[in-house]
C-alpha cells in the first residue's frame, strides 16, 4: 500500500457522520495537537515555509514536499471568532485529501505527516463559511520526522 493512500484509510477510521474535528480538548485526530508549546528540534535539514495571513472564507495554502524532504508540518493559527474547515490535498486544492478536520476559533494547530509523503505540492485547503478568515498558516518539510514534531 502506497503511504499516501495509508493516511487516507486512517482518516475513514476516525471520520465521524462525514468529517473529523476536534474534540473539547483541544486535541485533533491523526497527527495533530494543539500549536502551544515548543521544544528542541534535531539539526537535521528542513526547510520553513514563509507564513501566511489568513483572510476571506477560503484560500489554500501550497507546499512542496520533495525526496529529500518527504515529512511535514502544517502550523494554523485561526484568531477570528469562527470554526475553520481544513483539508491537505495532494496535487492541487481539490486533489485527493489525506486529512480533514476542524480547527476550533481562537485556537492554533500542527497538523504533520506520519511518515514520509511522496514528493509532490501539497495544500492546506482552509474554508471559513461564517465570516472572514484572520490568523495566519505556515508549513515545515524536513528529511525526518523528528524535526517536524511540535
Amino acid at each position: 500500500m502506497k503511504p499516501y493512500r495509508r493516511a487516507a484509510v486512517l482518516l475513514a477510521v476516525l471520520t465521524v457522520a462525514g468529517s473529523t474535528s476536534a474534540d473539547p480538548n483541544g486535541s485533533l485526530p491523526l497527527s495533530a495537537s494543539a500549536a502551544p508549546g515548543s521544544g528542541s528540534l534535531p539539526s537535521t535539514p528542513r526547510a520553513d515555509n514563509r507564513p501566511q495571513a489568513l483572510s476571506g472564507q477560503q484560500m489554500s495554502y501550497a507546499f512542496n514536499g520533495t525526496s529529500a524532504m518527504p515529512e511535514w508540518r502544517a502550523r494554523i493559527n485561526n484568531t477570528s471568532v469562527y470554526d475553520y474547515k481544513v483539508t491537505i490535498t495532494k496535487g492541487s486544492p481539490t486533489g485527493p485529501s489525506s486529512w480533514s478536520g476542524t480547527i476550533p476559533k481562537g485556537q492554533s494547530y500542527n497538523i504533520w505527516s506520519e511518515y514520509a509523503y511522496p514528493a509532490d505540492t501539497y495544500y492546506v485547503n482552509l474554508t471559513c463559511g461564517s465570516g472572514a478568515m484572520s490568523g495566519s498558516v505556515a508549513a515545515r518539510v524536513a528529511s525526518t520526522h523528528a524535526e517536524v514534531l511540535p
